[in-house]
This record gives C-alpha cells, sequence and structure tokens, in this order.
C-alpha cells in the first residue's frame, strides 16, 4: 500500500473514509492512517467499510472501521451477543445473482421460489460459495480451463471511455 495516499487523506481533512471491497488492504490503510491522526488534534474521520458481508466482523474490527455496510442480507452476532454496526445496503442484481447460482444448482434449486429465495442465516456464506464454485468449475470445464490456470475477467462498463 502507498503510504501516500494516507498522508493525502490526512491533508484533506474528510469527515469520512469510505474502504470498498478489499478487507485486507482496508485493514492496512486504517491502521496507517491511524498513526498520522495519533499526535494531532485533528479528529478521526468517521472508517466505514463497504463489501458484500460483514458478518466476520467482530469487537477488534472496531478499531479500524467504524461501521459497515453490506450487500448480501446475512448477519451474525458474535458468541457474546455484539454485533458490529452495520447497515444492509442491498444491491441492484445481488438477488438476481444468488437466484441464478441456486437455479443452477440442484441441491439448492428447491430454495427459488417465484418471487422469494429461501437462505440460512447460518450457512448462507458457505451455500453461496459452493454454488459459486459450482458454477466456475463447469465454465472452466466448458471452456477447456484447467482448474489451476488464472483467469483474468475484464467487465467494461457500457461506455467506450470505461474500457
Amino acid at each position: 500500500m502507498d503510504k501516500k495516499v494516507c498522508k493525502k487523506i490526512f491533508q484533506q481533512r474528510p469527515s469520512l473514509v469510505l474502504n470498498i471491497d478489499n478487507e485486507y488492504m482496508s485493514l492496512l490503510m486504517m491502521d496507517e492512517l491511524r498513526r498520522y491522526y495519533a499526535h494531532s488534534n485533528v479528529d478521526m474521520p468517521q472508517r466505514h467499510y463497504f463489501n458484500r458481508f460483514a458478518r466476520d466482523f467482530k469487537q477488534w474490527t472496531l478499531k479500524y472501521f467504524d461501521q459497515a455496510h453490506y450487500t448480501c442480507p446475512l448477519y451474525a452476532s458474535s458468541s457474546d451477543g455484539n454485533s458490529f454496526p452495520g447497515q444492509y445496503v442491498g444491491q441492484y442484481g445481488a438477488y438476481d445473482a444468488i437466484k441464478h447460482i441456486y437455479q443452477r444448482n440442484p441441491s439448492m434449486a428447491h430454495l427459488v421460489k417465484e418471487n422469494s429465495l429461501f437462505i440460512s442465516d447460518k450457512y448462507f456464506a458457505s451455500d453461496l460459495e459452493k454454488g459459486i464454485t459450482a458454477l466456475r468449475t463447469e465454465w472452466r470445464a466448458a471452456q477447456g480451463i484447467d482448474e489451476k490456470a488464472t483467469v483474468i475477467f475484464f467487465s467494461p462498463g457500457n461506455e467506450k471511455e470505461e474500457a
């Protein structure tokens, strides 16, 4: 991670820092950013994190993020009853993507109804990962790509300048 980024953030005095995805890089960045505010009279900005899940965030994560925003409706408290401050924000297409994964997997197809999906509070993440893995394996086999080969997915936008 480029430490100049944290210095620039500090110099701009934002009221909020929003980290999108990449949990590991976000944790490193928040650790570095905290060093700039540690010996300063400037208040640390709110630190938010946006990702698919926030279910594994526990009390120790509070030193990095103040709030999590997540797109998959799965949230779990820790065994001591603590819940990380978070907000389900939804995502356009998330329902359709999950529905597609469930429909394509014979062991999960029964969970898809006409206007709804049945998801497990306890097993949703692992069910989803199994479904994604099955689709990935099926696609690689159809394309003749070895399971250990690197695949780079490029998804340009709908404008010429976005590619």
